[in-house]
């Protein structure tokens, strides 16, 4: 029997799992997890990649104890930060946390000097201030010296893949995550990057997902204790939860839940007329050269932040607690737009949260921050949708969560009464799946990444959730609108 070891890194935890096919059905068995933790110095947060290669070695070598040789391996994660590699492939420095770039006032400049609908022209994507674009603008503008020293540019999946394998690459889907990248052209947009003064030498060439980087590094095997390729899935880790699930035709509305809620649907090419700007959505790359029209939105990030503050003082706080105590409290106190700048940035969620909430404070009780914090993504993904189908001219008439986030039940029933819409779920492990299949069809394990879904879906169907309390949440959404626009 074939394993491959999918390891799949988000911005607060890394997990990684062997995924193997028996009697017609897709194994998955987690042989590793370890938090992603970020340092902050003087008021930087960068990612703490040596301790993620480091957990990656751990997951090899636990791997090759329990199992021996592994097929493959391959890695995803969160898009736009990157790392920088000197003229001898040295690292230069840990890569920056794309939340330092909150507030600043770098995608501005760049497209007031530019112009935002020529960037758009030549790269499709949304308009996000942590966008690769911006982040090595910014470093432009400071005359960072590391940038001087820097040969090579490589986000964080393929610079972990080169720690591995000693090949530097990218990768179609996370590429198009970047702004750098141009669809008509299938490459980076050197006239863009030129004009934002970003030497377009930097950046690797751009590989397809499923392609095979090499065998690990000599040291690498001699130090984990087995051999295997080093394979290039579907890298940015929304592409490759949406791989794992058949996005069906375009009346379905995938979302991708966790830290963020990543919503949209599946075309087979770029959309490019201005609403896409207006709406704010992006042209995300997946699987075999199609695009993922795309929502970026706040997820359980208000949640995480909130848990583990009250963690501080309380440790028996737990997500099944914050859900029961949100299940109970009386809904709508208020309504709030989670993607309120105020709500990005780290710190007192909680007080964050009370500053944006229109009620008396007596009645802000902690399931009540919840709930608001849930109702206000089901809230958010309801406008998605209205945003999708009118940016399409498509008819949405379901709705597809996966990931980590549809353990929440009263997220995901939120979010079919906000919707009004029948929700299907599953996988759980959507992210870390869709790299297995990645893998798999590149070694040949399965013939098409059709039939990699099939079989996903005989595995791994979850629950699904009809619509309720429907004037309630009308009244609600028509509140929403009324805030936001």
């Amino acid at each position: 029997m074939k394993r491959y070891l999918a390891v799949d890194l988000g911005a607060s935890s890394g997990k990684a799992f062997l995924g193997s096919v028996s009697a017609d059905r897709l194994v998955l068995e987690e042989v590793h997890r370890f938090t992603n933790q970020p340092v902050d110095i003087q008021g930087v947060s960068y990612w703490n990649i040596l301790a993620l290669y480091d957990n990656i070695l751990q997951a090899l070598n636990k791997a090759a104890v329990q199992h021996g040789d592994v097929s493959a391996v391959g890695i995803d994660s969160w898009g736009v930060d990157f790392g920088l590699l000197d003229a001898r492939g040295q690292l230069l420095a840990n890569p920056r946390h794309y939340r330092n770039m909150i507030g600043t006032e770098t995608m501005g400049r760049v497209t007031d000097q530019l112009g935002k609908r020529w960037i758009f022209e030549r790269s499709p994507t949304q308009f996000q201030p942590f966008n690769t674009l911006y982040q090595l603008a910014q470093m432009v503008h400071d005359d960072a010296p590391v940038l001087e020293q820097a040969r090579t540019v490589l986000n964080i999946p393929s610079l972990l893949s080169y720690f591995l394998s000693g090949v530097m690459s990218a990768e179609f889907t996370m590429a198009t995550t970047t702004q750098m990248y141009n669809p008509a052209l299938g490459d980076w947009d050197g006239d863009l990057l030129n004009q934002a003064a970003i030497d377009p030498s930097l950046l690797p060439p751009i590989e397809a997902a499923g392609t095979v980087l090499g065998p690990l590094l000599p040291a690498v095997q001699e130090s984990v204790g087995m051999a295997a390729s080093v394979i290039l899935p579907t890298t940015h880790d929304t592409g490759a939860a949406v791989a794992s699930i058949d996005p069906g035709k375009q009346d379905t509305m995938f979302i991708s839940t966790g830290t963020w809620c990543l919503a949209g649907m599946v075309l087979d090419e770029p959309r490019t007329t201005w609403d896409v700007v207006e709406h704010n959505f992006a042209n995300e790359g997946c699987w075999g050269g199609q695009y993922r029209l795309l929502y970026n939105g706040t997820g359980l990030w208000l949640v995480q932040q909130l848990l583990a503050q009250w963690r501080t003082t309380d440790p028996d706080w737990d997500y099944e607690k914050l859900t029961e105590l949100a299940r109970r409290a009386e809904p709508f106190v208020s309504i709030i737009d989670v993607n309120a700048p105020s709500l990005q940035k780290m710190g007192n969620m909680e007080q964050s949260l009370r500053s944006v909430m229109n009620a008396p404070e007596d009645e802000i009780t902690s399931g009540v921050l919840v709930r608001t914090a849930l109702e206000g993504v089901a809230l958010r993904m309801a406008w998605t949708r209205h945003a999708l189908e009118s940016i399409t001219g498509c008819k949405i008439r379901r709705v597809h969560m996966l990931g980590g986030g549809i353990r929440n039940e009263l997220l995901c029933q939120f979010v079919a009464n906000a919707t009004n819409l029948p929700v299907i779920t599953g996988p759980v492990e959507a992210t870390a799946v869709g790299n297995l299949l990645g893998q798999m069809a590149a070694a040949g394990e399965i013939a098409s990444m059709d039939e990699g879904q099939q079989l996903v879906a005989r595995s791994m169907a979850g629950p699904s959730y009809e619509p309720r309390d429907q004037r309630l949440w009308e009244e609600a959404y028509g509140a929403f609108r009324t805030m936001i626009d």
